[in-house]
């Protein structure tokens, strides 16, 4: 599962073999490439419960849950 904001600004991704969500943020480097800034990407892992098989983001895009298969939790 992936989801992608509107703006292609961040992507989440589930890691079910490794209990954990991947936050991808784009981000705006300092180095200019031949156009203007260059575009860099920014990854965080977020910890959740054993098998986070799929997950949902919240309307405002400000909270993401995660439904762990193994655990039997959200």
């Amino acid at each position: 599962m992936i989801y992608v904001w509107p703006d292609v600004s961040r992507m989440v991704t589930s890691n079910v073999s490794s209990a954990s969500l991947t936050i991808v943020e784009k981000t705006t480097g300092s180095g200019r490439g031949r156009g203007g800034p260059q575009t860099d990407w920014n990854t965080t892992v977020v910890a959740v419960g054993r098998g986070a098989e799929g997950f949902d983001v919240s309307p405002d895009r400000k909270v993401i849950w995660a439904a762990n298969a193994q655990d039997g939790t959200i």
